[in-house]
């Protein structure tokens, strides 16, 4: 009975959790909103926001305050011969019920933006059935519109038998507003056929050192906020949101910048 209640929650449509089990914390505390900013992440979900910067990161999640229900993710970032790159896994076990995804990350500079694309290959087993495979692939685009506004569009689409759903065709569109120290971000999600969700969140640089977000989502209801620590070329961001029905999830990442 708990494993097959575990395996429900992580199977739920982002629009019924307001959340992917994936996502970063920095990005869950602004309630899932910033595709169209530069992730601080080398497993952006969108992956035109691949940042320039050469990094290492690992983080986790304990969602709903399930502690066995605790996806682990790790990455690493590069630029070679003008392309951003990145390689990542990610990895959920839960007393015979594993999620294992890896993935290929790549972006380049377009005019004044850019365009990337990601491949993962997903691998999920439910006890002693045999596995199932599947494969997502998701493009992005971010452009700026202006010194301080940017847009950005991700198209995700998934192919293989047992695909999770949500990895149901995606379709956000995103827009931001940055000056440096603030930036407001501003996501429409569509996933399959459930409803439209809304996601909105703030960055605050406090100083060097702190930066601070907040954030909420809707389809259903959600409110995250969360806290970065940047001390030379590590940082450690955090991030915390409350749905609706589940009850509160707590993301962490730890980031190296190697270069």
């Amino acid at each position: 009975m708990r494993i097959g209640l575990i395996a429900l929650l992580v199977a739920i449509p982002i629009p019924a959790t307001g959340q992917s089990a994936w996502l970063d914390a920095a990005t869950r505390a602004t309630g899932g909103a910033g595709i169209a900013l530069e992730s601080p992440v080398p497993y952006p979900f969108n992956p035109a926001s691949l940042s320039e910067h050469a990094s290492v990161s690992a983080g986790m999640s304990r969602l709903f305050g399930i502690a066995e229900l605790a996806p682990q993710r790790v990455g690493l970032g590069t630029t070679l011969a003008g392309i951003r790159w990145a390689a990542s896994a990610t990895g959920l076990n839960i007393e015979g019920f594993t999620d294992t995804r890896l993935g290929v990350c790549g972006a380049a500079a377009v005019g004044g933006g850019s365009i990337g694309a990601r491949g993962v290959i997903i691998r999920r087993r439910a006890g002693p059935y045999p596995a199932a495979r599947s494969f997502l692939v998701t493009a992005g685009f971010r452009h700026a519109l202006s010194a301080r506004v940017s847009a950005a569009v991700v198209l995700a689409r998934g192919v293989g038998r047992g695909l999770p759903d949500d990895e149901a065709p995606l379709l956000a569109l995103g827009a931001a507003w940055s000056d440096g120290r603030l930036a407001v971000p501003v996501d429409i999600r569509r996933s399959g056929g459930a409803p439209p969700s809304l996601h909105a969140g703030i960055h605050l640089a406090a100083s060097d050192t702190f930066i601070l977000r907040v954030g909420a989502s809707t389809a259903p209801d959600l409110v995250a906020g969360g806290v970065s620590m940047v001390l030379g070329r590590l940082a450690i961001d955090v991030g915390i949101d409350r749905h609706v029905d589940l009850g509160l999830s707590l993301s962490l990442d730890v980031r190296w910048l190697t270069g």
